[in-house]
């Protein structure tokens, strides 16, 4: 009977464990969720105060006009939080927040909205000396 019950406390143990971690991931996956979200973000500007800075961009076009699309940041390191890529934040050429993707690696009307060919690759720096944020901090 003893051997029993504590079978059965180390199966209660364990199912709580578990338990445990999937709501902590569920936890992870919407606080991540809220996180990149742009809200009321309306300029590029507003993306660096939110964010701080960003994993770099890429100029594309798109119907023959110029856009920005900017990768979003890292998530922090005790986030487990698994999406298969950076959030993407698309601006035009004057900084105007236009549309956003949460998770382009798995969404391919995002792909196919903002096309990978022949967009120029830019590094954050860039990004920010071209709208001349250089200054900008959260």
């Amino acid at each position: 009977m003893k051997r029993k019950l504590k079978t059965i406390s180390n199966i209660a143990g364990i199912i709580i464990f578990i338990f445990l971690l999937l709501l902590f991931q569920l936890f992870n996956e919407e606080w991540y969720a809220k996180h990149v979200h742009p809200r009321e973000m309306k300029t590029i500007e507003e993306f660096y105060i939110k964010f701080s800075s960003s994993n770099g961009g890429r100029i594309i076009k798109i119907d023959g006009t110029p856009f920005l699309v900017v990768r979003g940041v890292d998530q922090p390191w005790w986030c487990t939080a698994l999406p298969s890529s950076r959030p993407e934040y698309l601006f035009d050429n004057e900084g105007k927040f236009i549309d956003w993707c949460l998770d382009p690696g798995d969404c391919p009307k995002c792909q196919k909205k903002w096309p990978l060919k022949n967009s120029i690759i830019l590094k954050d720096k860039e990004i920010r000396e071209f709208y001349n944020l250089v200054k900008v901090k959260k």
